[in-house]
């Protein structure tokens, strides 16, 4: 096919699954809604990663979504799963292209206003940072 090796598709939804199991927090259940079969794996012991998250006051996936990846965000209540009925949902039409779970694409001036809420929210930070660096 496209890659030049082979890939383990099991495997690979395992390591999605840990991942969504340490990261995802309320957002678990769009992550499965996506990958279905992961809900059925194992995926072992994943408490020393959470404590480590945890120590090192990483940030949660609300503040991941709403200040590094607003289309991540709007689509999260957007997701479809294509050929199911609506009310197990399904799309409403045909998925975008290069996307399977989605049938609509945030609006362009939704996401400008986005990117211009994350600017100036990171620019207050540095100069929050700044400003604590001051003699």
């Amino acid at each position: 096919e496209h890659r030049p090796y082979d890939v383990d598709i099991p495997v690979v939804v395992h390591n999605y699954a840990r991942l969504a199991e340490v990261w995802w927090d309320n957002y678990l259940p769009q992550f499965y809604m996506l990958k279905p079969d992961a809900k059925a794996m194992s995926v072992g012991d994943v408490s020393a990663q959470r404590e480590l998250r945890e120590q090192l006051k990483c940030k949660d996936m609300d503040w991941y979504l709403k200040y590094v990846d607003p289309e991540m965000e709007w689509e999260a209540s957007r997701i479809c799963i294509p050929g199911a009925q609506q009310e197990y949902h399904g799309c409403a039409g045909d998925a975008i292209p290069g996307r399977s779970t989605v049938d609509q694409t945030i609006p362009a001036e939704v996401y400008r206003q986005r990117r211009e809420e994350i600017t100036a929210y990171f620019d207050g930070v540095a100069m929050d940072d700044e400003d604590s660096h001051e003699l």
